[in-house]
């Protein structure tokens, strides 16, 4: 009993510093969503980006190609995955001028994608190498009634560009939490904890996926893994972690490493500088370790969140910090 309290307590600390994000929504803005359709607004070229790149032909070829496989992810696994309300799609230009006349609508937003795309077009980025540079981004997916004012949720994916797997996993979690919510409107912050505590006695029957770009080495060896965890696990890729999603394979769960701006809402871009005063640090996104469920997608238990342990980079990577709070 005393093991199950801890655990939870921790989950509960983890939870609280991502309150504002995707871990909470008013039980007003659920109702409201359960019965209006979701428009995820789609991605298209900007004319004057494309004039300016025009000289550089390899550039406007990696723009439109990021346009385009963006929308084909987007609308290939919104249809597979988003099933609690009716959906639809419209370009970010159809919304914007349509949206004061019809506002019988929420929008699931990805158009900071277009803040970096400045950096993103400069050569083909493979996800292990953004995610080893200072500062990788992140998407940030925005919930919003309508399309204006202050999002009701948000997602950040680990970087920048917008790979097909951490656009899927990021579909499926928000599905997740309102399904909850929907289930439940008093569904919180304490609900989620208490059920993920529930279910981690699952990581014990699965083989957990390390995705070896995301997981610290000491001594240049990775040994210490099977020191601070005790159950199956598997140095692998992002691409055969998003292979057992998409084959929703029972044998495996794996941990996804989420951004989020510090606890109370201060942080604005990843760009902060480093050192100074904790207003400069508020400029950072902090970090927490998700393990899900393969197979349904479900958070069975949670690493360390960033400002628990330090605030340094191991904070992006699986370390034997975060390893040892999976039970």
């Amino acid at each position: 009993m005393k093991r199950i309290f801890l655990i939870l307590s921790f989950l509960q600390l983890c939870l609280c510093k991502t309150e504002a994000q995707f871990f909470n929504a008013s039980a007003k803005d659920i109702e409201k969503l359960k019965n209006r359709t979701l428009i995820v607004v789609l991605q298209e070229s900007d004319p004057a980006f494309e004039k300016r790149i025009s000289k550089h032909p390899e550039k406007l070829k990696r723009y439109n190609t990021i346009i385009s496989e963006t929308n084909e992810t987007l609308k290939k696994y919104a249809l597979k995955y988003w099933t609690i309300n009716d959906i639809d799609f419209k370009s970010y230009s159809q919304i914007k001028d349509g949206h004061k006349e019809d506002t019988s609508f929420f929008t699931l937003n990805f158009s900071s994608l277009q803040d970096d795309i400045e950096m993103l077009v400069q050569k083909d980025y493979t996800r292990e190498e953004l995610l080893a540079v200072v500062n990788p981004g992140a998407i940030e997916i925005k919930l919003m009634e309508h399309f204006k004012g202050a999002p009701v949720y948000v997602w950040n994916t680990p970087t920048a560009y917008p790979f097909e797997g951490d656009l899927i996993i990021a579909i499926q979690q928000i599905r997740n939490f309102f399904s909850f919510k929907y289930e439940d409107l008093k569904f919180n912050l304490k609900s989620y904890a208490q059920l993920t505590s529930t279910l981690s006695f699952n990581i014990a029957y699965k083989t957990l996926l390390l995705d070896s770009a995301q997981v610290k080495k000491y001594e240049n060896s990775f040994n210490y893994i099977q020191q601070e965890y005790s159950h199956p696990y598997k140095l692998t890729n992002f691409a055969e972690i998003i292979n057992t999603i998409k084959s929703r394979d029972t044998n495996y769960a794996y941990i996804a490493i989420i951004p989020y701006h510090d606890e109370i809402g201060r942080g604005g871009t990843y760009e902060g500088a480093m050192g100074g005063g904790m207003s400069n640090f508020s400029q950072e996104y902090f970090y927490i370790h998700l393990v899900i469920d393969a197979s349904s997608s479900t958070i069975i238990s949670m690493g360390s969140a960033s400002m628990f342990w330090n605030l340094n980079n191991f904070d992006r990577v699986i370390d034997k910090y975060s390893l040892k709070t999976i039970r």
